[in-house]
């Protein structure tokens, strides 16, 4: 199964190949996306094929979210 999430680039509009700057993930099914914490490194797809290496700086929760379990 994949781990889908909406992607957007903070600083530039879009990024070329080699490219680094910080992005936001909004994942579409964020039970899936709960293992993750600073430090992280994993692969971001936007085809079959990778598309680039991301590393978790910071993990946030949305507003009101009640992750108790």
């Amino acid at each position: 199964m994949l781990d889908i999430a909406l992607v957007w680039v903070e600083i530039a509009g879009a990024l070329s190949p080699g490219d680094r700057a910080p992005v936001r993930l909004l994942p579409l099914a964020p039970e899936r996306w709960r293992h993750l914490a600073p430090g992280d490194l994993f692969t971001m797809y936007e085809t079959s094929v990778a598309g680039g290496t991301a590393k978790v700086l910071e993990v946030q929760t949305p507003s009101g979210a009640d992750h108790s379990g």
